[in-house]
């Protein structure tokens, strides 16, 4: 695998894990108020090795589109990821030099929102409701204007603890905050001003990464199971959807925004390594958590950004510099576009919209 593709999914694990072993000073605890939940605790059913690789059988191979065009619609960003469509445009954020972008969905001049300094922490969520532009930043929730580039604290959980995964829905802003010291991870509501802070979920899953909301459910990805689980946008009892994939000792890179939910399916992707063999999978559940399955999957590449088209589910592959596109019933992966380093990935009308490192793209979905 290519080194410069996978340096920005390695600052996410290295982000994440590293962590568990530093000290940190202790700081006056978050007042929280936790909602009642029927389950506080989850249960990883850990596959071994062999059923593991044994999923990539269903791999049909690859047929190649005649719609391989790619449209250029930004060009010269550091490491573009985290990104979100809204009114016309295309926002994102450049991990690179801390830039919140933003260009129109046909391309054209790119606007700087906001300048964010990269050594004060990293945007790992980003979502838009009205006039602003919602992220996690370090131990903190922003909220930026779009036309002035005002940027306001809304939430700050102090050097104890690091905010990721954001998502919002018309009331709602909702993010993981990750507990330093003693360890934990919590599922978290506010309003939109920053009020009201209360824990949907405590410790659901072993690494809860991403999460994204859909019909009066948060769910999450979890980045060291690879498993799905929701909660109620109220509390109430947080439940896994899908299996474990990964036991202890395995490598395991994520790519940035893995999970979206439509209708009544969730589509994922996940990768990782057991004895140096690769296994990078799409995936699907409905919401109820039956009918899990693998739609693609392949031993040498890796999987980025997830989105769906109609009856296809769309995908980042990253170790290919290739945009693919499955049914989402599982089948033969078809390539929409190549040549790009694809992560982020979202579709409007006909178009699939992608941050590609240092570009940011579209293409016909």
């Amino acid at each position: 695998m290519n080194n410069k593709k996978i340096v920005p999914v390695i600052i996410i694990t290295i982000f994440l894990f590293v962590f568990s072993s530093v000290a940190f000073p202790s700081v006056s605890a978050m007042r929280r108020e936790v909602l009642p939940s029927k389950s506080t605790s989850y249960v990883v059913t850990t596959a071994s090795a062999t059923g593991l690789l044994s999923i990539n059988e269903l791999n049909l191979g690859r047929q190649v589109s005649s719609n391989g065009s790619v449209r250029v619609l930004a060009r010269g960003q550091e490491v573009a990821q985290p990104m979100a469509l809204s009114g016309g445009y295309v926002y994102w954020y450049n991990l690179g030099n801390g830039q919140l972008n933003r260009v129109n969905e046909s391309g054209g001049k790119v606007d700087t929102i906001a300048t964010f300094n990269p050594g004060d922490g990293t945007v790992y969520g980003l979502a838009l409701v009205g006039n602003y532009v919602y992220t996690t930043f370090g131990a903190t929730v922003q909220k930026t204007n779009i036309k002035t580039g005002a940027t306001t604290v809304i939430e700050n959980g102090g050097s104890n603890f690091v905010n990721y995964g954001l998502t919002a829905s018309t009331k709602y802003i909702f993010f993981i905050a990750n507990e330093l010291s003693p360890r934990g991870y919590f599922i978290e509501r506010m309003s939109l001003t920053g009020s009201d802070l209360i824990t949907l979920a405590t410790d659901p899953s072993p690494i809860p990464w991403q999460v994204l909301y859909s019909g009066g459910y948060v769910y999450w990805y979890d980045l060291y199971t690879g498993q799905i689980g929701k909660v109620s946008q109220d509390g109430g009892s947080a439940n896994l959807l899908s299996p474990a994939f990964s036991p202890a000792s395995t490598k395991i890179y994520n790519g940035i925004e893995p999970l979206t939910v439509v209708g009544t399916h969730v589509y994922w992707t996940f990768n990782f390594d057991i004895g140096g063999v690769w296994n990078n999978s799409v995936f699907a559940v409905t919401t109820s958590g039956a009918n899990f399955k693998v739609l693609t999957s392949t031993l040498s590449s890796f999987y980025g950004g997830v989105a769906a088209y109609k009856s296809s589910v769309l995908f980042a592959d990253g170790g290919n510099e290739e945009l693919m596109s499955v049914p989402n019933t599982g089948g033969t992966a078809k390539i929409l576009a190549s040549g790009y380093e694809f992560r982020g990935l979202a579709v409007l009308g006909a178009s699939a919209y992608s941050s590609a490192d240092d570009d940011i793209v579209s293409a016909k979905a």
